[in-house]
């Protein structure tokens, strides 16, 4: 029952009808069964472009809605519209719906309040259908002073506007007033700002006061840009502001979150914390009870719905965080994932109304990670930040804390830098960063960063204090760590509760990754790599991303080190390594620079390139056999050497401008050989390596190019390098022969197509080519063979004039095959190196020496 008043135009344009609404009272209308709202704009097709000249402008001001069953006001096609100084009280659903459009309108939304925006008795409770005091599903002309209070589920749903992506303040003018969301389950849901991922732009979020909302204070869920928060405040919220993306695409290096002018505030005079007398016994008090009074307290938020009503329309706490241990949390660090949980980005659902629609009962509560990791970097960028009323013991034991990880973010969290921060007195220090074991609601579907688990999303997690604001210090370019995580710090690094603060330790983020292979797509498990510091041996994992088992999505194969510069590091993986490797160091300092070392269980070959292009023979500086060395950290970045004796690969990765966007990366492609180790009755001085070559190939009637001398010692370096002792005028020689790259390999069958809605892998196994491992392991039979009956030593004295008086090792790469991985495009190219003269880290002069320890 009850009536609908419309204003619209017919589809083909003939009729386009306006109104202007002032003081007038709708009261109890809409119909709800029919889903009518009291006051319906409606512009079919072509009347759309009537409605937007300016004789079809229309207006609602200063008109009251009173207990509308069905919504308030509904706008679809509207173009000129002015909605302003009305009051939405106590409506059914949502009060005021700018529906979508397929271009940005001039409606303008001003000086509204939406009091007591309910759900419907009648609303059906199987699935989750939000609503809003303001729902604005389309980008309009202006949306400034407006008031959602008591919605008892979102204040603000809105489609924001998208902006350049700047750093700090980007001098646009003052706000006239800003959108105010207080006592909502989330004050306001920002809805993603393109229909596909467009990272190089910034949904901007200007103007907000959100404080005192059950749930979250502001949230955004399968953000598909960047994202710019600027002049917002939230107070009093279980959870202040939570920002989730849906960044498919894994290579995305352009993501940010860019924060200036926000206030975090936890428990507010606003707030009331109850006395033990205001309590039942069976929540810890001694009285009789004050539901008001207990209310302030518990959270209320949507959950993972299917038959559970508390659940679906946010009648218990079911937000990600433990209700036994947090009252509050300011910030949550934002959360990157491959899949989409809503409609809007999931093809899984047909019918896509609202646009929130959650495509499956597990993907809840709104924060809750869903899919694998995303984008392979991204970083927030905070600027002028005010943090104020926290504290370890916020109420009766309950904790609140100023800045954290989601519980269920357990891929990667991102680097988070801060400027000019403002720690209020009331912030206490046990209130202000908690980076400790989380194990987050009972009703997670991912525990892994509670105690016992195994969770790079806490454990290489790094916070950047750029001028010494954020930890107190003082000092420029300090790092914050997790309490569990004391291997990526230093001993200087001060304890805090939740965190260590490391005055002056600047931490860069490191990523590995084996390109295109997921996890489930070699059958192999690569398990965790170890990360050793060579200066204070210190250590830290990595695990890699996991899949998800809700909507299931395989993750890459990735592991994230957060790295200090000017440092080596031995870099650890305890199966058979990936044909190819892909390194990205994230720093645009070019006096940075980290040496790192890859232990390989068996001998390789590696080939580098930088963005694609192989790198100068020069930058192999342990390619001369005769006179090798260590990279030093000095070097230019790409210089690399192979140790076969320690079998580690040096390679140096250096900060570049363009690092942070994905310049400088760096691929490593092993190539399986056959390696020999002997020693020779000749000086190292007078071997003749050509000879030895040529002779080699004959007898086993290979390419002679395939043939590489990697290493010849004299006895003084064997020694020198903690090998056996040789004899005076010896020299121990290590070579090794190069798989067939002329043989044919097998075509790569298709990768497997990605699950709906994103996610997958980024192409097909790129792992080591059977043929030619299949060829390698017939040289290395010929050679055992000859040197069994001593054709080989025979061969290899004639070629060095001096006899062979040991063979000590001949070993064929074994590892698992597959397929040749796809060619990167090309870049530009790389400058020649320089030598410095002084020694670095780990520099012995030899190519046996320095390889250290940690493995």
């Amino acid at each position: 029952y009850g009536g609908v008043v419309t204003v619209g135009g017919s589809s083909d344009g003939v009729y386009v009808g306006t109104a202007n609404l002032t003081h007038v009272e709708f009261s109890r209308l809409g119909k709800f069964a029919h889903q009518h709202p009291a006051l319906h704009f409606n512009y079919l097709g072509q009347s759309q472009s009537g409605a937007a000249e300016p004789d079809g402008a229309s207006r609602v001001h200063r008109c009251v809605f009173g207990e509308s069953l069905s919504g308030a006001v509904q706008v679809d096609g509207a173009s000129l519209l002015e909605i302003s100084g009305n009051v939405f009280h106590k409506t059914y659903r949502t009060a005021l719906w700018v529906g979508s459009r397929a271009d940005d309108t001039e409606v303008r939304v001003v000086g509204n309040a939406a009091l007591e925006t309910l759900r419907h008795p009648e609303e059906p409770s199987a699935w989750v259908n939000s609503f809003a005091g303001f729902l604005i599903e389309s980008r309009i002309g202006e949306l400034a002073g407006n008031v959602a209070s008591g919605s008892t589920d979102i204040g603000f749903m809105v489609r924001p506007s998208l902006a350049s992506c700047v750093e700090g303040d980007d001098g646009q003018a003052a706000l006239p007033a800003v959108n105010e969301a207080v006592g909502c389950m989330v004050g306001v849901f920002v809805l993603r700002a393109c229909e596909s991922t467009c990272t190089h732009r910034c949904a901007q979020v200007r103007g907000f006061l959100a404080w005192k909302n059950s749930h979250m204070g502001i949230t955004t869920v399968d953000q598909s840009s960047s994202m710019r928060l600027d002049s917002v405040a939230v107070a009093d919220n279980h959870i202040g502001i939570s920002l989730n993306f849906h960044i498919p695409e894994f290579d995305t290096m352009d993501h940010r979150v860019m924060y200036h002018n926000v206030t975090v505030i936890g428990s507010s005079a606003a707030s009331v914390c109850p006395s033990p007398s205001q309590l039942t016994p069976t929540d810890g008090g001694v009285g009789g009870g004050n539901p008001k009074v207990q209310a302030s307290i518990e959270c209320r938020a949507v959950g993972q719905f299917g038959g559970d009503v508390a659940k679906t329309v946010g009648g218990s706490c079911n937000s990600v965080l433990d209700p036994a241990v947090y009252r509050r949390a300011g910030v949550f660090a934002h959360e990157i994932n491959a899949l989409a949980k809503l409609c809007e980005g999931s093809p899984k659902l047909q019918v896509c109304r609202p646009p929130n629609k959650p495509v499956k009962e597990c993907v809840m509560p709104w924060e809750h990670r869903i899919g694998t990791g995303g984008a392979r970097y991204s970083e927030a960028r905070w600027s002028k930040v005010t943090f104020a009323h926290w504290a370890q013991d916020d109420c009766n034991g309950l904790a609140s804390v100023a800045f954290t990880i989601n519980p269920t973010s357990i891929d990667n969290n991102y680097p988070n830098r801060f400027t000019d921060v403002v720690w209020a007195n009331t912030a206490a220090a046990d209130g202000r960063v908690g980076l400790g074991y989380t194990r987050g609601h009972p009703d997670n579907r991912v525990s892994d960063c509670a105690a016992g688990g195994d969770c790079d999303g806490l454990n290489q997690m790094f916070l950047v204090d750029t001028d010494g604001s954020f930890t107190a210090t003082g000092a420029a370019d300090s790092s914050v760590i997790p309490i569990v995580s004391p291997g990526i710090g230093e001993s200087s690094c001060e304890g805090r509760p939740g965190h260590y603060a490391c005055a002056g330790t600047g931490l860069r983020l490191l990523r590995w990754e084996a390109p295109g292979i997921l996890n489930t797509q070699t059958g192999r498990v690569l398990g965790r790599f170890k990360m050793w510091r060579r200066s204070d041996r210190r250590a830290a994992w990595s695990r890699g991303s996991y899949g998800d088992g809700c909507l299931p999505d395989d993750a890459e194969q990735q592991r994230s080190f957060a790295l200090k510069p000017l440092e080596a590091y031995n870099l650890t993986f305890f199966t058979s390594p990936p044909a190819n490797h892909r390194l990205n160091f994230f720093s645009e300092d070019d006096s940075e620079s980290v040496r790192l070392a890859l232990f390989l269980a068996q001998p390789f070959r590696l080939e580098v390139s930088v963005d694609g292009t192989p790198v100068p023979d020069n930058y192999d500086v342990g390619g001369d056999a005769y006179a090798p060395r260590l990279p030093r950290l000095t070097d230019p970045h790409g210089v690399h050497a192979f140790d076969p004796h320690e079998r580690r690969f040096y390679i140096i990765l250096r900060g570049r401008t363009g690092a942070l966007t994905g310049a400088g990366e760096v691929t490593l492609k092993l190539l399986p050989v056959v390696q020999l180790s002997l020693s020779v009755a000749v000086p190292a001085e007078e071997f003749d390596g050509p000879s030895l070559i040529t002779n080699v190939a004959t007898l086993l009637a290979i390419d002679p190019s395939r043939i590489k001398i990697v290493s010849v010692q004299t006895r003084d370096q064997v020694a020198a390098s903690g090998g056996r002792r040789l004899q005076d005028s010896t020299s121990a020689v290590t070579f090794q022969i190069l798989p067939d790259t002329t043989a044919s390999p097998p075509s790569p069958p298709a990768p497997p197509a990605p699950p709906p809605g994103g996610g997958g892998g980024s192409g097909s196994d790129d792992d080591f080519d059977a043929t030619q491992l299949a060829e390698l392991q017939v040289v290395a039979a010929t050679v055992a063979a000859s040197i069994a009956d001593n054709t080989f030593q025979a061969k290899v004295s004639e070629a060095v004039g001096g006899s062979v008086l040991e063979v000590d090792d001949v070993v064929a790469s074994d590892v698992d095959a597959s397929f040749p991985p796809l060619a990167p495009p090309p870049p530009p190219s790389l400058p020649p190196p320089s030598v410095p003269p002084s020694p670095d880290v780990g520099d012995s002069g030899s190519n046996g020496g320095g390889g250290g320890g940690g493995g």
